[in-house]
């Protein structure tokens, strides 16, 4: 700051000396002659006095002097700091300026914020984090929720304005964006005071103090009534096109695709409550003659006629589809222990005296339908063997050969065997790839079976052979189709391929418990007796009896099986092949006991 000048009393009493320095150091008298006493002589002057009013006259001169130099450098103080005043004031003026400016900016943002907010209908409010009030609430706010007269309210006063199924969800929602310093967001049903209901999307940001802690949460709400009807209805949409996508067009059954769904949700519905699932699979006998005789919108109406007949029969919890073409399934709770057979002989009961009457005819024509079922878990655990079982059935009932197979009692049997029923489906996708192992797997069986007979093997042995018999070529799953379904002779590579088929089988099996006996007959029923097969390169009696047995049941049932390629050959050509190849490729013992055996 600028030094100022300032006189006291002392300053002042010196200043008085200055200007009465005469009086002070003369006597009146001689300064004065024409006073009173002027007729008397003049006295000297006191030398000593005029030398010493001098002298503080001097001094006074240069105490003046330096007050005159401390006032200068005052005034250049003053001028100096009166620049520097007009400067900041010049830069309090732009910035006067510029806060001018963005006041009006920010009004114009204000507005158009205001403008946007209520255009959108969007309610603000700012909630308090310490106290839990709503410190501001703006009009739209109430508006949406119905209390235009409303003040500010308490957070808990707020939740009451909620549908209660919703109170705890948004409460929660809140706490969690504070505690976890996220954005806020909540869609919930808010109640009018008239009891209407109304849809709300809030969404916030947390405001922080000094020290980074949540002091407030600030928002905006919004009703979305509009909005959710059009989810609603879109969802219903949905549901009703994809209904559509799971229902037959011309019976209103579900089709194939929705009925393997349902398939397997029931069976793990039966298997967590431990009850019978009952897979049936119905073919309508003689269906293409309506379609010739009558047209394809007879045939369109039978079917319907059909379809309706099996949903009188079909309980709440009950499945039933339309495959396609003629072909029905159903899905049926059943009590434990209830066989097959007798699910049959139910639904073809339920169905007789099922009639069409021809238009124009006064004779009915009566409609039948040959069914085929199998049971889950009794018979198979699991659902694609299942679907096979009962399809398998109802060709049998279509032939008029319903009665099952020694292979499906094996398959009932073992039904109980963790993993069995894994091995099976394998062996029923190696069906799928080649149509000859499923055959092929059974006859094996059947052979291989004969061949224990005769030669004396205990019974037990002899259900080891069936089971064996049934999964020797499981390994098959992991050669690729083209080699297995090549009909020229197979390159070296294919045929190494073809190859690792017994041992990948028995690696297979080997992960079932309980069916370790049937390891040998699966890895070596390739071998030879004069050591040249494989994958071991066994001689004689080194090879398993077990799997010696299945290699002449496996190799007559190559023999005279069709083939897409070629057709079987008779029985005595194949006979004459294994005698020809006994004790070479064969073993000499299960080659004659088999020609013995055979029918």
């Amino acid at each position: 700051m600028a030094a100022y000048l300032t006189f006291n009393d002392n300053d002042y009493q010196q200043t008085s000396w200055y200007n009465n320095l005469v009086f002070s150091s003369c006597p009146r008298k001689t300064l004065m002659p024409n006073t009173p006493d002027s007729d008397s002589l003049p006295p000297q002057p006191d030398k000593n006095a005029l030398v010493q009013g001098v002298q503080r006259i001097v001094t006074a001169n240069e105490y003046l002097a330096g007050n005159n130099q401390q006032l200068t450098e005052t005034n250049e103080q003053l001028t100096e700091e009166y620049g520097r005043l007009t400067e900041d004031s010049g830069v309090l003026a732009e910035d006067n300026a510029w806060l001018t400016e963005a006041n009006a900016r920010l009004a114009v943002i204000e507005e158009r914020l205001r403008l946007a907010l209520e255009s959108g209908k969007l309610g603000s409010w700012d909630l308090d984090l310490a106290t839990h009030h709503y410190v501001e609430i703006s009009d739209i706010w109430k508006s949406n929720f119905g209390r235009p007269g409303v003040g500010n309210i308490t957070q808990d006063e707020f939740l009451l304005f909620l549908h209660p199924d919703d109170r705890e969800r948004v409460h929660e929602a809140a706490a969690k964006a504070v505690k976890e310093r996220h954005d806020y967001g909540a869609e919930y049903r808010a109640i009018w005071p008239d009891g209407s209901v109304h849809w709300m999307s809030a969404n916030g940001k947390l405001l922080y103090d000094s020290q980074g802690n949540p002091k407030r949460l600030i928002g905006v709400t919004q009703i979305i009534d509009e909005r959710k009807q059009a989810e609603e209805d879109r969802e219903r949409e949905l549901e009703r096109v994809k209904d559509l996508a799971d229902r037959d067009p011309l019976t209103g059954l579900l089709n194939h695709r929705a009925f393997y769904k349902c398939l397997d949700e029931e069976v793990a519905n039966v298997t967590e409550i431990s009850t019978s699932l009952a897979a049936v699979m119905l073919d309508m006998d003689s269906f293409k003659f309506f379609n010739a005789a009558y047209g394809h919108a007879v045939g369109d109406q039978v079917l319907r006629q059909v379809a309706d007949r099996l949903q009188t029969l079909c309980r709440p919890q009950d499945t039933l589809a339309r495959f396609g073409g003629d072909e029905f399934a159903l899905l049926l709770h059943e009590a434990p222990g209830t066989a097959a057979a007798e699910v049959e002989a139910r639904l073809r009961a339920s169905l007789e005296g099922l009639v069409f009457q021809p238009e124009g005819q006064a004779s009915a024509i009566p409609l039948t339908v040959s069914i085929g079922a199998a049971l889950f878990p009794e018979e198979t655990g699991d659902r694609m063997r299942l679907m096979k079982l009962a399809d398998e059935r109802l060709l049998r009932s279509k032939s008029g050969t319903s009665q099952d197979t020694p292979a499906d009692y094996v398959r009932r049997a073992l039904a109980h065997v963790d993993g069995f029923s894994m091995l099976a489906a394998l062996v029923t996708a190696v069906d799928n790839k080649d149509r000859y192992t499923s055959r092929h797997s059974e006859d094996v069986m059947k052979y291989g079976v004969l061949i224990a007979q005769k030669l004396g093997i205990e019974e037990q042995e002899q259900n080891t052979v069936a089971v064996a018999a049934l999964l020797h070529d499981v390994g098959k799953i992991g050669v690729p189709d083209a080699i297995l379904r090549k009909p020229a002779k197979l390159t070296d590579e294919e045929f190494l391929a073809v190859k690792q088929h017994p041992q990948m089988g028995a690696i297979m099996v080997a992960s079932v418990t309980g069916l370790e006996n049937t390891l040998d007959a699966v890895r070596y029923h390739h071998e030879r007796w004069d050591g040249g097969g494989y994958p071991a390169g066994l001689s004689g009696e080194e090879t398993p009896l077990i799997a010696r047995i299945m290699a002449v049941a496996d190799a007559y049932s190559a023999m005279t099986t069709d083939r897409p390629y070629r057709q079987g050959m008779s029985r005595e050509k194949a006979l004459s092949i294994l005698e020809e190849g006994s004790g070479v490729q064969w073993d000499p013992a299960c080659v004659g006991a088999f020609v013995a055996a055979l029918p």
